[in-house]
Order: structure tokens, then C-alpha cells, then sequence
């Protein structure tokens, strides 16, 4: 049972009893906007507008924030004793005060004391714990409050037999020097020059064999070069080799991961890899798979492994041209055209231009298009004889875009990239001639 709001009458379930005490009811004062105190058209609402509203939510919350200072550092923070993570782990009574706490949930006896003391730094952490019975933190923090020294240091000796042995399987390494798999690897980097003392990243291994390639063996290479779903590491097209640098955790390295008891994302990753090599082989492309660990642990054997691959490849039967000396300070030879086109002819130009539903690589003076097919992707058949369904797909694209733009009245030069790289002054040829013919500009040079 419900009384009328105006009269107090007894109601069914209604608001008014009648009528005329709703229409009484219509007629009391109309109040003011609670934020902009503007007059309301209704005595029942409490804002004028949703955006009043919001703003006077927004306005109390703001009111209900309290700023205190940090305990650290002394920066306003927002209802909390530490303005960030760095300031929370600079606490010292927090530090000991967790340590107390663990210290608390377990009685040391003098045993077990005399125990870690001689074993900690020397057996693994797990079979320490295992053998007294004892939480894995409850011994850190032990042995963190009684100064106990954590880990055994590397000795001179250690290092020499660690550089001496990098052929050595990594389960022996790590049962000689009873360390875990991260710390002789982390070791190897340091050692190796890809980290410094403190284990900051200096070069990264993929980054390591790009330079050997381009400095070292003064070979043009490019990274990440797409290749339809997937990317190559380096690619070195004079050869059309790749080369595929693994990482340990990226490409789950049979040294570190138990084969027989991965997750669902990790048999993804195998079936991505599965399916990219599928691709290089199909595309012809060669490729060498190395590690990361073993070009950290091993960098010289990994060099040899290139190294005899390349030379494999000079011997066999496709003839290789020398690159020119220009194209190998050079990303990728769509600038190295850009280039001859704005600095030497001086012509306007347009890259990356798309004319009628149809991608243009450059577009000079409104008038001539270039395309550059990369090999790989279009089936240049110098570097192989088969050509893949993948292949036939763009061939295909690639003919009804050069008719589309035909019966645009546009002229269409299609450049291989390969002959770009090997032999730029053909290059530079062909483009001169057909400016020519337009009448772009007289007296181009040959």
C-alpha cells in the first residue's frame, strides 16, 4: 500500500490518489540546476541538461580525492603512501617488514641454519628447500637478513673453461658449474660482448650477423623484407639467401623447453614456424636457421656457417653480378631510384601513389609509372624454374593492373629489383629512354 505524495491519502501502488493532487503536485516550485543553477522546466528533475550531470559527478568525485605526499620521494600521490613502484621498493621498513613476516612463519633450527649456510650459493635454490621443507621465500629472506652469501662468484677459471667449451652441451655446463641455463647464457652475452657488466643489452644477436654480412663481408642484405603473412630476418638477395635468427623463448629452443609439455600458445608458435618455412621453400628461397644461443655462446662457428653457405652458393650455377658500390649504402632500391630521379633529372615525383584502385611505386611527372617486382614475390625465373601458386597470384594481379593503366593512356616501366641492385646503370637506361620519348625533359643524360 502506497500513500499519495501530496494529501497522504492511501494509494494502489500510485504515486497520487486523484487527479487533482497530481496536478498539485505539478505546480510546486521549480527548483535550480544543481551545477549551473539554472531554472529547470520541471519541479521533478535535478539537472537542466545530461552534460550537467556529468560535470557535477565528475565535480564530487574530484571533492572525495584525497592527495597525500609520498613517503619517499614526497610527490603528491593519490590516496596512497607511494607515488610509484620505484619509491615502493625503496622503503626499507617495508623490505624488513616483510622479511620479519616471512621469518615468522617458520622456526630455524641450528641444523638447518648450518645447513644453508653451507649449501646456499652452491646447490639450487629448489633442492634446498625440498631437502629442509621449507617455502622457497622463507630461505631468501633468511638469508637475505643474515647477510648468507647468495650465489657462488665466477672465478677466472670458470670464464676460460666457459670461452674453451662453448661447443659443450648446455645441461653440462650447467651441472659443472651448478648454475641455472639463464646464468651461463647471461654469461656468454657478457663475455661475448652483446651485454655489458651489468647485463644491459649492447647489440642484439639478429643485429650482431647483419653487420658481420654488410660490414664484414660487404654484401648488400635487408631486414624484415615481407614476405606475404610473414617476415624474413636477413635477407641477402644477391644470393636470395635468408638468414632465420632464433630466439630461445620466441621459437621455444629445445635446450630451454620440454617438447612434450607445451601450452596452447606455444604449439602455436611451432605451427607459425611450420608454416613459414613452408613458404621459403616454396618461393625457393635458401635459408640458414641459427639460434640466438648459439651465436652468443659461439658467434666465430656461426660466422663459418654463413660464410660456407655463401660460398656454396657463388659456385653453383646462376651467374651473380656484382653489386654496385653505391646500392650497398642503400635500404632498399625503390630510394635508390628516388634518388637518381630527384637529384640527378631533377623531375617531379609522387611514391607510394595509388591511380585507379592500383598501387604505383613511383609516379614521375604525371606521366610515367614504375613498379619494382621483387623477385621472391613475382617468380623471377634466374632464381628458380617453378613458379608457386603464391606467385602465379601476383603475376596475375600484376598484368591487370599494367592493362588497366595502359588503357589510362599511362606508360608503365616494370623494373626487376634484383637488376636494380646488380646492374643500376641498365636501370637508369631504360628510364631515360622512355622520358625521352615523352618529351619530359631534352637532353637527359644517357
Amino acid at each position: 500500500m502506497n500513500y499519495c505524495e501530496v494529501c497522504g491519502k492511501e494509494t494502489k501502488n500510485k504515486r497520487f490518489c486523484s487527479v487533482e493532487c497530481k496536478a498539485k503536485s505539478m505546480s510546486k516550485p521549480k527548483g535550480k540546476c544543481l551545477y549551473c543553477e539554472k531554472e529547470l522546466d520541471r519541479c521533478e528533475v535535478k539537472y537542466c541538461s545530461k552534460e550537467c550531470y556529468q560535470k557535477h559527478k565528475k565535480q564530487k568525485y574530484e571533492k572525495s580525492l584525497v592527495y597525500n605526499k609520498c613517503i619517499i620521494c614526497g610527490k603528491p600521490t593519490l590516496n596512497e603512501k607511494y607515488c610509484s613502484q620505484k619509491c615502493m621498493g625503496k622503503d626499507e621498513n617495508r623490505k624488513i617488514t616483510a622479511i620479519n613476516n616471512l621469518n615468522n612463519e617458520h622456526n630455524w633450527t641450528e641444523e638447518e641454519i648450518e645447513y644453508l649456510k653451507n649449501n646456499y650459493g652452491v646447490l639450487n635454490i629448489n633442492d634446498i628447500a625440498k631437502h629442509l621443507n621449507i617455502k622457497k621465500e622463507n630461505i631468501v629472506a633468511y638469508a637475505s637478513k643474515h647477510n648468507i652469501i647468495s650465489h657462488r662468484k665466477w672465478t677466472k677459471e670458470d670464464l676460460e673453461y666457459l670461452l674453451k667449451n662453448n661447443d659443450l652441451d648446455l645441461n653440462v655446463l650447467c651441472t659443472y658449474f651448478n648454475k641455472s641455463k639463464s646464468a651461463i647464457t647471461n654469461k656468454y652475452r657478457i663475455l661475448n660482448g652483446f651485454s655489458d657488466k651489468n647485463g644491459k643489452s649492447i647489440i642484439s644477436p639478429q643485429e650482431y650477423i647483419y653487420n658481420y654480412i654488410k660490414n664484414d663481408l660487404k654484401l648488400y642484405c635487408i631486414q624484415e623484407v615481407p614476405i606475404k603473412n610473414f617476415k624474413t630476418d636477413i635477407f641477402i638477395p644477391e644470393f636470395f639467401l635468408d638468414i632465420e635468427v632464433q630466439g630461445g623463448i620466441w621459437h621455444l629452443d629445445p635446450r630451454f623447453f620440454d617438447m612434450d609439455s607445451l601450452n596452447k600458445n606455444q604449439l602455436s608458435i611451432i605451427e607459425k614456424d611450420k608454416r613459414k618455412k613452408q613458404l621459403l621453400k616454396e618461393l625457393s628461397i635458401n635459408t640458414i636457421y641459427i639460434w640466438e644461443y648459439d651465436i652468443i655462446s659461439n658467434p666465430q662457428k656461426c660466422k663459418q656457417e654463413i660464410l660456407q653457405k655463401i660460398n656454396q652458393l657463388k659456385s653453383s650455377n646462376i651467374e651473380i653480378k656484382k653489386l654496385n658500390t653505391y646500392t650497398e649504402q642503400l635500404n632498399n632500391s625503390k630510394q635508390y631510384l628516388i634518388d637518381y630521379i630527384e637529384n640527378e633529372l631533377c623531375l617531379p615525383y609522387i611514391k607510394d601513389i595509388k591511380l585507379w584502385n592500383y598501387n604505383v611505386d613511383i609516379l614521375v611527372s604525371s606521366a610515367l609509372c614504375i613498379n619494382i617486382k621483387e623477385c621472391w614475390i613475382y617468380g623471377d625465373t634466374r632464381f628458380g624454374s617453378k613458379l608457386t601458386s603464391i606467385q602465379k597470384e601476383q603475376i596475375n594481379k600484376d598484368k591487370k593492373r599494367i592493362m588497366s593503366l595502359t588503357n589510362k593512356k599511362m606508360d608503365i616501366l616494370s623494373l626487376w629489383e634484383y637488376d636494380i641492385i646488380s646492374n643500376p646503370q641498365s636501370v637508369k637506361e631504360q628510364v631515360n629512354k622512355i622520358l625521352k620519348e615523352k618529351n619530359i625533359l631534352k637532353g637527359l643524360p644517357n
